[in-house]
């Protein structure tokens, strides 16, 4: 019977993960990679960020600053995942950060997994030069100053979009509360869910409204109400509700 302390171990290892195998004693220097699951936590407490590598979809190759000693430095301060064919969550990821399938990909994120820049798409290859403490030191090492930065600005936003809101102001704030929903972690991100909630509520109450005006009327305000909701569920109602009285549902 294995002890507590090597059933963790074993259990650890048989767990499909994003690792790869260890690097061999040949004078390379090895990338201490982090677990796709684990990242997000573990980027928290140290308050760094996540260095997301995505090889060619259907591969497990490498880039070659994974074995160098700029990247050994910098995976023991930041989060590293390799997102290869062992990963479980590689197709999740891969449609998250919208990553290419024929070209090899970093994608950078805040301890949320917010991206903080637009991913490094290779596209000459596995090959191409690549410079880690250029590229990802400063940015993943310094993540909070970036959050902090984030969370003020959305704070900022939230009190702007309440005011826009209670006038009315719909065609310019739903825009502005789907940004800010795409976004992960931040405290903001619930404020404008129920922002978005209520918005929505509104634009469904008007709808009613207009269907129980005259037809003229009705069509102007469902078209109001078709520009001020796009590309929510409400102007597909609406829209919907448009056709029905032009004889076209």
């Amino acid at each position: 019977m294995l002890s507590g302390a090597s059933f963790i171990l074993f259990a650890a290892l048989s767990h499909t993960t994003c690792l790869s195998p260890p690097t061999p004693d040949d004078g390379t220097y090895p990338t201490f990679w982090s677990y796709s699951y684990a990242a997000h936590d573990k980027a928290k407490k140290s308050r760094t960020g996540i260095l997301w590598w995505f090889p060619v979809k259907g591969t497990s190759d490498e880039h070659e600053i994974f074995s160098q000693e700029a990247m050994n430095e910098l995976s023991t301060r930041i989060v590293v995942v390799n997102v290869n064919e062992k990963c479980t969550d590689k197709d999740s990821l891969r449609k998250m950060y919208s990553v290419p399938d024929k070209y090899p990909t970093f994608v950078m994120t805040d301890y949320y997994g917010n991206p903080i820049a637009a991913p490094m798409v290779l596209k000459r290859g596995i090959g191409q030069k690549v410079d880690p403490k250029k590229h990802f030191e400063k940015p993943l090492k310094n993540v909070q100053n970036w959050v902090d930065a984030q969370r003020s600005k959305l704070a900022k936003d939230i009190a702007k979009l309440e005011k826009d809101l209670k006038r009315n102001k719909y065609r310019k704030s739903i825009p502005a509360l789907q940004k800010i929903l795409q976004l992960k972690g931040f405290k903001a991100v619930d404020k404008a869910q129920v922002m978005m909630t209520n918005a929505l509520d509104a634009g469904r109450s008007a709808i009613k409204k207009a269907e129980r005006s005259d037809n003229d009327d009705a069509i102007k305000q469902l078209k109001k109400v078709v520009k001020d909701f796009a590309d929510t569920e409400v102007e597909k109602e609406a829209k919907a509700a448009l056709a029905k009285l032009q004889g076209e549902g």
